[in-house]
């Protein structure tokens, strides 16, 4: 008897998921869709269920007590450091501290810079300056789009112009990607915010395509193409110029935001040249407050290097740690909650004989880490509905079938 298709043992899993979860336990979506921000920001783009399941993480400081969320702490103008394991959630708190300075921005322009997702760190001190200039360029343009109403006083053409052309200058493919954008937006007053998405930039408000935002979008295409000069002693300066005009926008501060992902080993990144080449970010006409999203395992060496250089009086400092069980409870509950149930924790569904077995191995499996525990339930809710999607409850065997499945160790 031969084997059944890969793609239709897949479309079985799907089908049972989704009548187990839809349908037995009466959810109203699948709140473990998706482990990781990155993912998550992917389903529905105008309305992400990122924004409504995150959770202050918690997180330690060295030698002070806890009393604020992390958050509102990372939105204070200083420079800050967050430390964390694979899978803390350092990414989903940049993203989400980029979505609150764009929400609100209090004359905060924030610009965003991933270094190593999914391929080698360059240290290059050209490219980095290319590539700081090419992400403050993307930002700027989101967020005067975004904040447009209250930005048009001072949006008079020849600065339009002076716009235009650094935007054209530094983001690629800009009036290309752009035309395409505004010719697939068929009706007034449309939600232009998933453009952002074009530049790896989270949709965080709605955003239409009034009548003052649409002439201001065809002014800049108006505009004849800028210099495209990017040697290496004009780098510094046209990140200079960038922040001039975002200064003209009336922005106050930039908070740079820079997120090196868990797998990043100490081999392909020298923090040391990273650290220095942040160091000069200095007598610009912004004042720039770096934000880092760093793994733990770099924590020593940054330490030393920010001692060093004498910024730890000036530097906030957290590392996400995850070691309390309640801090998993309260990420599940809120998942529960946006999912519009009854259900606030698993254990309403887990056969009660088991309950505690299962909290432990799924502690045991999570090793501290939001992203493995909710990609280990996602797992477990397979392996039940595979099985019997219609009966409510999770047993010790689902477990066990999962760990098969998935060739995990028991």
């Amino acid at each position: 008897m031969s084997e059944r298709p890969e793609n239709t043992v897949a479309a079985d899993f799907a089908s049972g998921r989704a009548q187990y979860l839809l349908g037995t336990l009466r959810l109203e979506h699948d709140p473990f869709a998706a482990p990781t921000a990155e993912l998550e920001l992917q389903i529905n783009p105008e309305d992400s269920p990122f924004f409504s399941y995150f959770v202050d993480p918690p997180y330690q400081l060295a030698g002070q007590r806890v009393r604020h969320a992390l958050l509102s702490l990372l939105k204070e103008p200083q420079p800050s450091c967050v430390y964390g394991g694979r899978g803390t959630g350092k990414t989903a708190v940049k993203t989400m501290l980029e979505a609150e300075c764009r929400a609100l921005p209090e004359q905060t322009l924030v610009v965003s810079l991933g270094l190593g997702k999914g391929e080698p760190v360059q240290l290059d001190e050209t490219l980095l300056w290319q590539r700081l200039t090419a992400a403050l360029a993307i930002d700027l343009f989101v967020q005067v789009i975004e904040q447009f109403d209250g930005l048009k006083s001072v949006l008079k053409p020849a600065f339009v112009a002076e716009l235009s052309r650094f935007w054209q200058a530094h983001i690629p493919q800009f009036r290309r990607t752009l035309k395409r954008e505004l010719l697939r937006t068929e009706s007034e007053n449309s939600d232009i915010s998933t453009w952002w998405r074009v530049w790896d930039r989270p949709v965080i408000r709605y955003t239409p395509l009034n009548t003052g935002r649409r002439r201001f979008v065809e002014a800049v295409l108006g505009q004849a193409s800028g210099a495209e000069a990017s040697d290496e002693g004009n780098c510094r300066s046209q990140f200079q110029q960038g922040l001039t005009l975002a200064r003209k926008c009336r922005y106050q501060r930039l908070y740079l935001l820079i997120d090196l992902p868990g797998g990043t080993q100490p081999t392909e990144l020298d923090i040391a040249e990273l650290l220095r080449f942040l160091f000069t970010l200095t007598d610009f006409s912004l004042p720039i407050y770096y934000k880092l999203f760093l793994p733990q395992s770099f924590q020593p060496d940054t330490e030393y290097l920010f001692a060093e250089e004498n910024m730890t009086l000036e530097l906030f400092t957290a590392v996400l740690n995850w070691n309390q069980p309640q801090a998993f409870q309260k990420l599940l509950e809120q998942r529960f909650r946006t999912a519009e149930t009854w259900i606030r924790n698993l254990n309403t569904f887990i056969e009660q004989p088991v309950v505690t077995a299962i909290n432990t191995l799924l502690q045991q499996e999570a090793n501290q880490s939001p992203r493995f525990l909710l990609q280990t339930i996602s797992r477990l809710i397979d392996s039940h509905a595979n099985q019997t999607p219609e009966e409510f409850r999770i047993t010790l065997a689902d477990w066990q079938n999962m760990l098969k499945r998935y060739e995990l160790e028991p």
